[in-house]
């Protein structure tokens, strides 16, 4: 049964039960809630259905224009049609049936585009256009999603998600004041974008409990010294205990420890259960490195039992402390053979080193030894607690400024509603993450995966990526200055600008303070980045111009938005979008810079043959620039078309910009197109015939000749797709719109009748 799990609803169960009375040539269509394809109780069906090719169609509605009078206007349903297909029709967010005849609306996907887009829940993607699937489509094709249910051990960002104090549950350890030994409880409404000093508690005689948030001045920003006023402070060691590299049962006991010597009659009862912790710690150690991880996560115990004895005469030897307490457990060697592998496994993300294990021998060799092991077991907790946190904002909407709110933040008690991610690359690598988390190309497809307010992991682990290996040192020179600028702007984040230092432009004096809280500078950084990264998602500039504000490349009338209320707060603001002003600026600076490195090789080396249809590199890139012209062009372009555009590449230049004119010669130098637009031309059919048999592009008519848009596969081998060829499609497509403009103008001023010079 597809529908039973959760908590079932009669509609679920229909929907199946009419997928099950259905024939495999058959169709069924039916009314249900939307949530038949979005909820993660119906997931299983709607999995079953989308990538098993059963579902033909679904036409999502909001009722908002009363198409049921009798049903609550916020509610949503769809039209979902069951039937054979080898891909699925889709109109969402209509509200009267007009919507499902504009073809701007309306989408179609793949079983295998739902587990692109989806590969971990398999739920639907809901789309308001079809530019809004084919650019989400696309970003997903450059990177993948953070991690895969399917492949859990592929992490190439070593992500932990997690929560660290919960504000109900944990709130015995909360304080009203502030006091030695503890820290901030940070909340999420108190973070934003590159920002951990968003807002702040202040006075409020009137509100529950005295205290309400506000945002924090740019005075009180401008102090490098200035930190936020929590609503409660917690103890520095239930932060420690909760975001160290320890084992669990060791963090726990080694609290419980501590609050045990608070009280000294009751000491002797929490440490049998510390060095039962540390114990299970050591042997899991010893058995990894008798053994080999790989050993650990797939050893039989056949293999394993010559280890045991030699592990448990260490334990004897160097540990005693911690053997006895084992052997005071009733632990035997049949015992060890299936503990020491478990606690290994366990324990692998916690490896202990060489002079750890060598201290740990010293402490028992003290006594007495308690004070030493506690001094010992600190000072490990603190060293293995990572010096600054990242985290993200639990509640999100779609139609606020920005959707996903992440953020750097100094060591200190943080509240369930910010969840928590630690990732084990180099600090340089966690900036260049964290400007991707909070970059415009990430929060667009943010936007169109979050259903509710409220983001889940679920949400988080499949969004698009982009991997470590993404990022050359060129990337990092570029971003990671400028996410340092944004973030170090107060002293209690020092550690994490030292961990950066080297990627500081500063002299050394200057890198002991904290940048200035400059908001045009900021605004322009913020910019710079978001096109960075716009690139490096493979964007061309009108995708990234439809991501700023679909109505500046599709019209007004368009039936898609994306930063709707961050345009309109601008407009208030400053009487313009700066935005959207600033970040295009900072693309057209990155793309009038003087192309420095030769273009990527490709993956994989092709293969040409005289008689194929692509026939050698010349042709491969000729097939790369038809690619990204029939990206540029979503009405479609017909073979001539795209012929013409070619032909007209020797004389582009004219008719544009002089920067954008130096940029499209140099990248046509490179592309070799202006050196060989005119002998191609003849081989722009069989490439367009080649890109259509593999689904690169998809054929449609248009007043009775063929036209091409852009289809769903991935180009192959023997195309040569780069990301240069997408400014040179944008700028070719520029270039013929002001030929005709030019020529239209001729055009008029001859048909203008000549003024009489005679007389009469």
């Amino acid at each position: 049964m597809l529908t039973g799990a959760g908590d079932v609803n009669t509609y679920a169960l229909f929907a199946e039960t009419l997928l099950q009375a259905t024939s495999s040539r058959g169709r069924a269509g039916f009314i249900v809630p939307t949530g038949i394809a979005t909820d993660e109780s119906t997931s299983a069906f709607f999995s079953h259905v989308a990538t098993g090719s059963r579902l033909a169609s679904l036409f999502d509605f909001e009722n908002s224009d009363a198409v049921f009078p009798s049903v609550h206007r916020s509610y949503k349903f769809s039209l979902l049609t069951l039937g054979a297909a080898t891909q699925s029709e889709f109109v969402c967010f209509a509200t009267k049936t007009e919507h499902l005849n504009d073809e701007r609306r309306r989408f179609f996907l793949t079983p295998d585009e739902f587990a692109l887009i989806n590969p971990n829940s398999r739920t639907c993607p809901v789309f308001r256009s079809k530019r809004d699937a084919e650019l989400t489509k696309k970003l997903y094709r450059a990177a993948p999603v953070l991690l895969r249910d399917d492949e859990p051990s592929t992490n190439p960002w070593g992500i932990e998600l997690g929560r660290m104090l919960h504000m109900s549950d944990d709130s015995d350890s909360f304080q009203s004041l502030p006091g030695e030994g503890l820290v901030a409880l940070y909340e999420a409404k108190m973070v934003h974008q590159f920002d951990h000093r968003w807002a702040t508690y202040v006075e409020a005689p009137d509100k529950p409990g005295g205290l309400e948030t506000v945002d924090s001045s740019p005075v009180q920003k401008a102090d490098p010294a200035f930190t936020v006023r929590p609503r409660y402070w917690v103890p520095e060691r239930e932060v420690l205990a909760r975001v160290a590299r320890v084992p669990t049962r060791v963090a726990r006991a080694w609290l419980a420890w501590h609050a045990a010597t608070a009280q000294a009659a009751t000491q002797d009862s929490a440490l049998p259960e510390l060095l039962l912790a540390l114990a299970a710690w050591v042997a899991g150690e010893l058995f990894t490195r008798a053994t080999g991880e790989l050993e650990v996560a797939e050893g039989s115990q056949k293999r394993v039992l010559p280890h045991i004895a030699s592990i448990e005469a260490q334990l004897k030897a160097s540990f005693e402390p911690l053997s006895k307490a084992l052997l005071g457990t009733g632990l035997t060697t049949k015992q060890a053979l299936t503990e020491f592998p478990k606690w290994a496994l366990q324990n692998l993300d916690a490896r202990m080193s060489d002079s750890e294990l060598e201290a740990m021998g010293q402490v028992f060799k003290q006594m007495p030894m308690e004070k030493a092991l506690l001094d010992l077991i600190d000072e490990w907790l603190d060293r293995r607690s990572p010096q600054w946190l990242f985290g993200f904002r639990n509640i999100a909407r779609s139609t606020d400024e920005r959707s996903f709110i992440a953020s750097v933040m100094p060591r200190l008690g943080v509240g369930h509603s910010m969840p928590l991610y630690q990732v084990s690359t180099a600090p340089e690598l966690a900036a260049a993450l964290l400007g991707m988390l909070t970059s415009l190309s990430f929060d667009y497809v943010v936007r169109q995966k979050l259903g509710g307010t409220n983001m889940t992991f679920g949400y988080v682990e499949q969004f698009p990526t982009l991997l470590p290996k993404h990022f050359e040192k060129t990337d990092l020179d570029f971003i990671v200055p400028r996410v340092l600028e944004l973030t170090f702007t107060a002293h209690d984040l020092r550690p994490w600008a030292d961990a950066l230092a080297a990627f500081d432009p500063r002299s050394a004096t200057e890198r002991d303070q904290p940048f200035a809280w400059n908001p045009p500078r900021r605004a322009q950084l913020r910019s710079e980045l978001d096109a960075y990264y716009a690139r490096l998602y493979g964007l061309t500039r009108d995708e990234l111009r439809y991501i700023l504000d679909p109505a500046d490349v599709m019209g007004p009338d368009y039936p898609s938005e994306t930063f709707r209320v961050l345009k309109n707060s601008e407009m208030r603001e400053f009487g313009e979008y700066r935005t959207q002003r600033l970040v295009l600026q900072a693309w057209d600076k990155l793309g009038a810079a003087p192309v420095q490195v030769p273009l990527a090789a490709p993956a994989v080396t092709s293969q040409f043959s005289e008689l194929g249809m692509i026939r050698n590199e010349e042709e491969a890139l000729l097939a790369g620039l038809i690619v990204a012209l029939v990206e540029s062009r979503p009405e479609g372009s017909s073979v001539s078309e795209l012929q013409f555009l070619v032909a007209r590449s020797a004389n582009a230049a004219q008719y544009l910009d002089p920067s954008d004119a130096r940029r499209f010669t140099e990248l046509s130098s490179l592309l070799g197109i202006s050196n060989a637009a005119t002998q191609l031309l003849s081989r722009a059919l069989p490439i367009v015939q080649r890109l259509e048999s593999v689904g690169v592009l998809a054929r449609q008519a248009r007043a009775g000749e063929a036209a091409f848009t852009r289809g769903e596969a991935v180009p192959p081998g023997d195309v040569r797709l780069v990301p240069e060829h997408g400014d040179v499609a944008r700028l070719l497509v520029a270039a013929e719109s002001r030929r005709l403009e030019s020529d239209r103008a001729g055009t008029s001023d001859s048909e203008q009748p000549s003024k009489s010079s005679g007389t009469r």
